[in-house]
Formats: structure tokens, sequence, C-alpha cells
């Protein structure tokens, strides 16, 4: 009778004993896409950036919202970056567009990226989807995360030509301290 209740018990386990992604276990998200969509990542990107607002994807627009539109799309495995987590994803239905989120391995975030055209500012030239800025906010990032996003960026950036278009360049790295 004891061996058929430890069976049940452990069969109302979940199926492998994972752990769900979630924002304070990073290791545990597969992609970009399940850390977006796990509780408190939208809180937590709230807080970190605060009540800023720019014209990267959309004018004069909160960037909170912006850098989760960037991370909301078709999503990259994570990466490392010595004790870091990097995850990344492209803005749904506009590639072009790319943001990147670095964690803790407690999930604190440390720095978000997002990289955008010119398209979005008042007269921004007929050109203005082959000129990208990679806007990089952080707190507590050492130099090392901030190499890996600058080369993240250049690469992004040479990938994101559009057949037939002016080929695409990274004009800018701004660096916010948050």
């Amino acid at each position: 009778m004891r061996g058929l209740l430890i069976a049940l018990l452990a069969g109302l386990q979940s199926g492998d004993g994972a752990v769900p992604c979630r924002l304070d276990v990073p290791a545990a998200c597969r992609d970009t896409n399940t850390l977006v969509s796990s509780d408190g990542f939208d809180a937590a990107i709230s807080a970190f950036l605060g009540d800023r607002r720019a014209d990267f994807l959309y004018k004069d627009h909160s960037v909170a919202e912006q850098a989760t539109d960037v991370l909301g799309g078709p999503p990259d495995v994570p990466t490392r970056i010595g004790p870091y987590w990097r995850f990344t994803a492209c803005r749904a239905h506009s590639c072009g567009e790319k943001g990147a989120v670095v964690l803790l391995p407690s999930g604190a975030i440390v720095a978000v990226a997002i990289l955008h055209s010119r398209c979005a500012l008042p007269q921004p030239g007929a050109d203005c989807f082959a000129h990208d800025t990679l806007t990089l906010f952080v707190r507590a990032a050492g130099p090392d995360v901030i190499r890996n996003l600058r080369s993240w960026g250049e690469d992004q950036a040479r990938v994101g030509r559009v057949a037939g278009l002016r080929a695409t360049t990274l004009d800018a790295v701004e660096v916010v301290p948050v």
C-alpha cells in the first residue's frame, strides 16, 4: 500500500522534474519567449527602465513597452556571458528591430538592449531602415556585458540586410546608466 501511495505521489509531480521558466531561475528558460511570458517579467522590465520614453520603435513611447516588443518575437536560445544569461529576440513582423536582456543567475536585470533604426524619429529620411542604433540600458553590468552586447548588435545589424535595399549599418551605440 505504501509503495502504491509513493507511486501515485510521484505521478503527480511534473513529468521530468524540471523547474519551470521563471525570471528568478533564468537557467530554466529554454528561450526568450518563455522568459518574456513568465510571471513578473513585465514588472521587472518596467522597474528597471522606469518611466523613460523614446522614439525607438514608436514616437514618444514607453521604453519598457518597446523593450518588451523587441523581446517578444522570434526568440533565440539564451547564451552565457560569464555568470550572466543573455536572452535575445526580434520584434514580431519586424525582425530588423531586436532586443536583449541580460540577467544575473538570480534573475536580476543588469542590462537591456534595443537595436532600432531611425524610422521612428521625426524626419527619419528615406533610408532610415539602413541606419541602426544600439541603445544599452545598464546597471551593474561590467565591461564584458557591454562588449558582448555591442558585438551582438554589430552582428545583428550586419545580418539585418533586406534584399534589394541598402545595407544596414550600426551607426551608434548609446550606453544609458540606469
